[in-house]
């Protein structure tokens, strides 16, 4: 009788610890289970120096990241970096450090030459028309200087002029802050004009066609070198002097109309799923359902840095690769 007992007992023990293991098996199952949640997909958008102030992108620039955000949706996490130059804009795209990029056309340009699949998503205009998105680009120099050009009508023997002149460029990959100011002297100063210089490198260099070159690395930075005479002339774009309090001490030089740059990214980086959500979502953005005020009137991406008081009724508009051939061609100008 006590050995019947006793197997029972024996039994019940291991039928208990078979189930305690079998439990514990579970509990490890499920923890691990949590181990295998969606992972987040960290992508950054890569501003350019004149987009920031005190070292942080300036908040009419983060609405942007916000409908980036949304338009990836879960699974996503959309931050950003301020770059210190042009370059390092397309350093970051082409190594995958940033995985989308704002703005500058001729940065964006320049990394699709060196890699093609650095390609553009969209770009913005008045109310989203592609044929009216464009920004000025200047040439200008110190009001005092104004009486030089007295009686010049042509562009070309307006900057004729400036040769022997010192003069600032932004950065050597700005669009209208290099790209385009350096190919309008190339057409009349160089082997196709007077010859005066044989290749654009020579424009960018001290001592060629110019006396000196400075580079600013940002268009306030270029309007200051001008506006405080430590270049006799000099490039930057859009509503920079204003901005800079230099608007009535500038004389503009030459003014010429680029289109806007785009958001651009890496398909090496990023998906054609990825691009085309982001596309969709910016072009179909509107003030009526945009999840952040960059629409708005006063702090919207389009207003704050812009002079015109229509800039809110910028809208984003799809382009490819094809939209910007002119850029391409501008730089294969030896």
């Amino acid at each position: 009788m006590k050995l019947k007992k006793l197997s029972a007992i024996i039994v019940l023990l291991l039928v208990t610890c078979f189930g305690l293991a079998a439990c514990a098996q579970n509990t490890d199952a499920n923890e691990g289970s949590g181990n295998n949640d969606q992972e987040i997909k960290k992508i950054t958008l890569a501003f350019l120096p004149n987009e920031s102030t005190g070292g942080d992108v300036k908040e009419n620039f983060k609405h942007l990241v916000t409908e980036i955000q949304v338009a990836l949706g879960d699974g996503y996490e959309v931050g950003y970096t301020v770059a210190d130059d042009y370059a390092a804009v397309s350093t970051a795209i082409l190594s995958g450090t940033a995985q989308l990029a704002w703005e500058s056309g001729n940065t964006y340009a320049t990394s699709h030459l060196r890699d093609e699949n650095v390609v553009p998503i969209v770009s913005y205009g008045p109310d989203g028309k592609a044929d009216e998105a464009g920004y000025p680009a200047y040439i200008a120099t110190h009001i005092d200087n104004k009486k030089d050009f007295e009686g010049l009508t042509d562009e070309k023997d307006k900057l004729a002029v400036l040769k022997g002149k010192s003069f600032s460029f932004v950065s050597p990959t700005s669009t209208s802050g290099c790209l385009v100011p350096s190919t309008s002297f190339y057409k009349y100063f160089g082997p196709d004009g007077t010859a005066d210089i044989q290749t654009r490198e020579e424009l960018l260099t001290s001592g060629k066609f110019f006396s000196e070159v400075q580079y600013g690395q940002s268009h306030q930075s270029s309007v200051t070198l001008i506006n405080e005479k430590k270049v006799y002339a000099g490039a930057y774009c859009c509503g920079y002097a204003q901005e800079m309090g230099a608007e009535d001490t500038l004389y503009i030089i030459t003014e010429s109309m680029v289109p806007n740059g785009p958001l651009w990214a890496n398909k090496n980086y990023m998906t054609d799923e990825e691009m085309e959500k982001i596309q969709d979502h910016l072009v179909n953005l509107t003030p009526e359902n945009a999840n952040s005020e960059i629409f708005d009137e006063v702090n919207g991406l389009f207003s704050a840095e812009d002079v015109d008081p229509e800039a809110y009724m910028k809208r984003f508009f799809a382009v490819d690769v094809e939209y910007y051939d002119f850029l391409y061609e501008m730089n294969k100008v030896k």
